[in-house]
């Protein structure tokens, strides 16, 4: 009982942030990956001993096969291989909301695999269609951060696609969320709509 007691106590103290904290990933330079929370561009990354504990249990893949977490203190580390995307994804129920956390590090691949997730035209590319559940998605708020802690907002057009602005040298992340009504269980709690947000993370070499 006392676990769990502390347990509910970090999730109260996160459920106070989870609308201005976002999950992304970063590739190392030796084709390692980590996973924070937090505000990248506030140099804002959560510990274990805070809200980070709610990525604990998220799926983390690559090419389809799951990566086992090595715990950090601000960050989980997973031992990825190569170039292609690795991906995160988490879920959780806050008051009478389902959020869903998901987090891209690569545009490599074409085709989108999360229900909301920004697709690169082509690998390498700079233009993107938004999709969410297979579908592009118009006329939708999406933000751009980059170095030197820039930050530029967007919004897809007609067709989902935008076209985005690489300025500098250095790593960029893409964070765009999107909210639907719908009832439903997670496990044995309820929740009346959800709350999808993405992350995006890329370097660019000049």
């Amino acid at each position: 009982m006392l676990i769990k007691h502390f347990v509910a106590i970090g999730l109260l103290s996160f459920t106070n942030i989870a609308h201005a904290h976002f999950a992304w990933l970063e590739r190392g330079q030796d084709g390692s990956t980590q996973a924070y929370f937090g505000e990248w561009a506030d140099d804002v990354r959560e510990t274990q001993q805070g809200p980070l504990k709610i990525l604990a249990s998220a799926s983390v893949t690559q090419a389809g096969k799951t990566l086992p977490a090595t715990t950090q203190d601000n960050h989980f580390a997973y031992a990825s291989q190569g170039d292609a995307d690795v991906r995160l994804q988490q879920t959780f129920v806050r008051n009478d909301t389902r959020i869903l956390f998901s987090a891209k590090a690569g545009r490599s691949e074409t085709q989108g695999v999360a229900e909301l997730e920004l697709v690169p035209s082509a690998a390498g590319s700079d233009r993107f269609t938004l999709h969410f559940a297979g579908k592009p998605l118009a006329e939708t708020e999406v933000v751009v951060f980059g170095p030197p802690k820039w930050s530029k907002t967007l919004h897809t057009d007609a067709n989902g696609q935008i076209q985005v602005p690489l300025p500098w040298a250095g790593q960029y992340v893409i964070e765009v969320s999107h909210a639907v009504d719908g009832a439903g269980k997670v496990g044995e709690q309820a929740y009346a709509k959800t709350r999808y947000v993405s992350t995006t993370t890329f370097t660019v070499s000049k």
